[in-house]
């Protein structure tokens, strides 16, 4: 059989339409998944921050604190026991041990004994809300709790520890 010379082969203008329409609706649901997809991503790394520099924040912090013997202000003044919190700026561990140590906050990047405490991550991460209060028990050793917040762009999140100073009296 012989075809006509008349007849054309290919696709209707419908036809075009429906297969467009279809690639169209799989494409928005495909961007739709990659953005959440990417914004998982993005609270994922941002949470990875937060856990790596307040862990490094602790475990610094939780080292010194051990081995002190007491902690004081600027003007060397003892501030265990405190009555209220005080900010950890400018505050003093002072260690037999381990050497004296004083910890500064300046535009939000801490150091201890004027290294920064969290270079890992640049100057992204800061820290604020900064507490630290010391309470002498009955056997005459002092306890500290301290508290701080990390921020990153605008998520942020509070980490807080107790320490029992090992060499005070």
């Amino acid at each position: 059989m012989q075809k006509k010379p008349d007849q054309q082969r290919g696709f209707t203008l419908v036809e075009m339409l429906v297969v467009l329409g279809v690639f169209g609706i799989v494409i928005v649901a495909a961007m739709g998944s990659l953005l959440g997809i990417i914004k998982n991503s993005r609270k994922t790394h941002t949470n990875l921050v937060f856990d790596r520099a307040g862990k490094r924040v602790l475990q610094v912090l939780d080292h010194k604190l051990l081995a002190a013997s007491d902690i004081v202000d600027s003007s060397e003044d003892s501030i265990c026991p405190t009555s209220s919190p005080f900010h950890l700026n400018d505050l003093k561990i002072k260690s037999p041990v381990a050497g004296d140590v004083t910890i500064t906050i300046d535009s939000g990047i801490m150091k201890l004994g004027g290294k920064k405490l969290i270079d890992n991550y640049g100057d992204q991460v800061t820290i604020s809300n900064t507490q630290l209060t010391c309470y002498s028990g009955s056997s005459g050793k002092k306890s500290v709790i301290y508290s701080f917040t990390l921020s990153l762009g605008s998520n942020s999140k509070s980490f807080d520890s107790s320490v029992l100073l090992r060499n005070s009296n």
